[in-house]
């Protein structure tokens, strides 16, 4: 009401002429039918072609039984990957269309009958699987009709983000084709340092085996074009502007680098986080590249359940290659497992007992396999002689520029101390506040 009296208390004299209520009104009146008759279309158009173009999913029921539709799929030899193998001039999000638009499941809801033992049920859960001489529990088969997981999990993370990075790091690094990698948000960071260090890295190999290595990598930075076109490609000055710093042709030539910049306006963000290498690793995680202080986590998988990676990162990419990848005909299924066919294990006795050097930003140190990844982080945690269990872990949460209170007069850290940076968490200036209050001389 008080608003509302306001506005018509704007009654007053302007060019000696006095403005009457009722002309007031009509002139607000008058101005809004223009605007809502101009802003009317627009906001219509927009809704209507961004509900055109999101992708349909018809799966919204829930089956209490293997569906009839999962049981086809499990047996079909088509796959994205299969079909770009055998045409690479077609687009990944054409051929997902053409495999898998007529699987409605309103035509097969797979529901069980009462009275029905699910022994049937049971025996397509066991011929979609891969077993071996071996035949799984009834139990174990209930699990995998809700879930077909072949392959192997031989490592998990769960640690701050610069460790996931290290084995991403790793994991390019010893790439002998290609690599994948998709993330929501990048920008230039310690994390991000790790990976573009493990390109240059790579190129240098490949480069010592007279190969190249093809390497596509998508990221999600909006852009007012995507209002048109979902997937962007990257030109060479984008990806390596101050805030991505992707490395320039120049600096890693024996490295095929195509990027794309995938967002689905209004609210369709790129928000998966995974990388394959060579059809043979996928890593999925829980973080950006970017740095920050969160706990994260990432899991290694290796078999068959790569190839399902790899078609959703076919999927994902959705555009024609300028190159195409060189595994497309070259499925994980019936491959040896990474993991196990490329662990070194002479190295084992000699190396007993060394600490290995932290791999950092400054100082690179790429490993044979996963044995000697996991010795050389889990070394980093030991005490050296007469330091606490703490002394460590607080060593390997930050690098020494990140700051440890110190004396002032001699710059030696004192057994104990706890590292921050206060440049980069907010949080952390109240911390070095309250700890140079406390301890007295002294500086970060």
């Amino acid at each position: 009401m008080g608003v509302a009296l306001a506005l018509w208390g704007l009654v007053y004299v302007m060019a000696g002429e006095h403005i009457s209520f009722g002309l007031l009104g009509q002139s607000m009146v008058g101005s809004f039918v223009k605007l809502s008759s101009t802003l009317f279309p627009i906001c219509l158009t927009s809704i209507i072609i961004w509900s055109i173009r999101q992708p349909k999913s018809l799966n919204r029921t829930c089956a209490d039984m293997l569906p009839e539709r999962v049981y086809q799929l499990c047996h079909s030899s088509k796959t994205v990957s299969s079909e770009l193998a055998r045409d690479p001039n077609q687009a990944p999000t054409k051929v997902f269309h053409k495999l898998y638009s007529d699987y409605h499941v309103k035509d097969d809801v797979s529901k069980s009958e009462d009275g029905e033992d699910g022994h049937d049920s049971l025996q397509k859960a066991l011929e979609c699987g891969n077993w071996g001489p071996t035949k799984p529990s009834n139990l174990f088969l209930k699990v995998s009709e809700e879930c077909f997981i072949h392959g192997i999990a031989p490592l998990t993370i769960v640690a701050p983000l610069p460790d996931l990075c290290r084995h991403m790091a790793n994991c390019i690094a010893r790439a002998e084709t290609e690599v994948f990698l998709g993330t929501n948000f990048w920008i230039h960071s310690d994390a991000s340092t790790l990976v573009t260090n493990a390109f240059r890295e790579l190129s240098k190999r490949a480069g010592e085996r007279g190969t190249k290595v093809v390497v596509k990598m998508i990221y999600d930075r909006g852009d007012p074009r995507q209002a048109y076109e979902n997937r962007l490609d990257v030109p060479e000055k984008k990806y390596t502007s101050e805030k991505v710093q992707l490395p320039p042709a120049e600096e890693v030539p024996n490295i095929d680098l195509q990027v794309v910049n995938y967002h689905r306006p209004i609210f369709g963000t790129f928000h998966a986080k995974f990388m394959v290498v060579d059809r043979r690793i996928a890593l999925l995680q829980s973080s950006n590249v970017q740095d920050n202080d969160n706990l994260e986590m990432m899991v290694r998988l290796e078999g068959p359940i790569v190839d399902a990676f790899y078609d959703t990162a076919l999927i994902s990419w959705g555009k024609h290659f300028d190159t195409p990848f060189p595994m497309l005909s070259s499925p994980a299924a019936g491959a040896p497992i990474p993991s196990l066919s490329l662990m070194d294990v002479s190295h084992e006795e000699e190396c007993q007992g060394l600490t290995l050097p932290e791999h950092t930003t400054l100082d690179q140190h790429y490993d044979l396999d996963l044995r000697d990844e996991a010795r050389r982080v889990n070394g980093t945690l030991k005490p050296r002689p007469g330091e606490s269990k703490t002394r460590p872990v607080t060593r390997h949460l930050i690098s020494p520029e990140d700051g440890c209170w110190h004396d002032a007069s001699t710059g030696v850290v004192p057994e104990g101390s706890i590292g921050v940076n206060p440049g980069r968490f907010s949080w952390a200036k109240g911390v070095v506040g309250a700890v140079q209050r406390v301890r007295g001389a002294g500086g970060f």
